[in-house]
């Protein structure tokens, strides 16, 4: 094709998390010479848009909000009935963009962006970044039905939340194109009893790593439980919780609570949000995961991984693309508390053999699973291809 492929980027979540890292990723490192991208956004000054400013500065940015129906963030997610303004205001966005391609970021967007690719005749897909709910029928099911009925291709993270999903509704157009990272930025020596100092994390510890957004969909309220209960037991360890709250959650100072109400406040670091994150898998033992839902193909696991660090995680959709049980870390059932003790309990009791062993697995599966260039070509070629229909 002689010209560049417009593709109009939507995403409606104005934060930070793993899914808009790896949105950013996406959009910062598609070949420019062949494709535009034009991004559509809540706010000019919303998190998300300056990050994105910061990697491409002169990136084309629309800000608007369309999804105003008044539930929580993530039930509204789920609600398949579409705000008639909100839709009209986007469908008028779009249609002054003239995208040869449409690409939502979630669920939130999708609902919208896909009905009126649909009834624009512009080619449209979604990342599927989560599976949050089981295989059987439910409500959910609903907007699948909606978001596979619209898209032209729902693409998953994970191959794990691509085969879920094609249990219940049996597509071509559902497949899986696989998060990646840049493996080399993970590689990198650093003075690690600085950066120790800096944030006031022991040196003369075995440091528990616990990286996400803080909310109760993440685990950390189990995983502080089941630290002060090792704590009992042995005191060469200490927590380090890494991430910050959504907005007006209130989440940190809840943790806080709780970690006080255990009697381990002194004993975990809470450092906020973290730019330059390979110094902190660096210097832990093992890195905790303890979803109790809602995960895809977590991009703190793959960032663990390349960084050579054996991970513990809870066995939910695309996790064990990560981390293969026994090889470089250990799979707990969600939400098991006892699961989860004895595996952080078993890692610690690994002899230095074994544990350097899972220190090279976890390098070598970054390896054979998250090469960041074959995703980029895999959503280059996708583009592509629907631009052409």
């Amino acid at each position: 094709m002689s010209k560049k492929v417009r593709i109009a980027y939507i995403e409606t979540f104005p934060e930070i998390g793993g899914g808009q890292n790896g949105f950013i990723d996406l959009i910062s490192n598609i070949d420019k010479e062949k494709f535009e991208p034009v991004v559509i956004v809540p706010s000019l000054e919303c998190k998300l848009a300056k990050a994105l400013l910061a990697n491409i500065p002169d990136l084309h940015i629309e800000p608007l909000t369309f999804d105003y129906f008044p539930f929580g963030y993530n039930k509204r997610a789920y609600f398949p009935l579409i705000n008639p303004i909100g839709y009209c205001k986007l469908k008028s966005l779009l249609k002054k963009i003239d995208p040869d391609v449409i690409h939502a970021n979630q669920i939130f967007a999708g609902k919208y962006s896909l009905a009126i690719g649909k009834k624009l005749g512009v080619p449209s897909m979604q990342t599927m970044r989560n599976v949050y709910y089981p295989k059987k029928w439910n409500y959910n099911m609903i907007l699948d039905r909606k978001l596979s009925k619209n898209a032209d291709y729902l693409v998953f993270n994970s191959e794990t939340g691509r085969d879920v999903y094609r249990e219940r509704i049996n597509l071509d157009k559902i497949i899986a194109i696989r998060n990646a990272i840049k493996l080399e930025l993970f590689t990198s020596d650093y003075d690690l009893d600085a950066v120790k100092e800096k944030h006031n994390i022991p040196k003369d510890k075995k440091i528990l790593l616990a990286v996400g957004t803080l909310s109760w969909s993440k685990g950390h309220y189990l995983l502080i439980d089941v630290f002060s209960k090792l704590l009992q037991k042995r005191d060469d360890i200490h927590l380090v919780i890494v991430g910050e709250e959504f907005a007006g959650t209130g989440e940190r100072e809840n943790l806080l609570k709780h970690a006080a109400d255990c009697k381990v406040l002194d004993k975990i670091t809470f450092t906020g949000r973290i730019s330059e994150m390979t110094p902190f898998y660096k210097m832990a033992y093992c890195n905790i995961l303890p979803s109790i839902v809602g995960e895809g193909l977590p991009r703190v696991l793959m960032e663990s991984d390349a960084s050579g660090t054996p991970a513990i995680a809870s066995d939910i959709s695309g996790v064990h693309e990560a981390v293969v049980h026994n090889r470089n870390g250990f799979l707990v059932e969600a939400g098991n508390a006892d699961n989860l003790q004895k595996a952080v309990s078993d890692m610690l009791e690994l002899s230095e053999d074994a544990y350097n062993q899972m220190k090279k697995s976890s390098v070598e599966i970054a390896e054979e699973r998250f090469c960041f260039k074959r995703m980029i070509k895999s959503y280059e070629d996708l583009y592509t291809t629907l631009a052409e229909k």
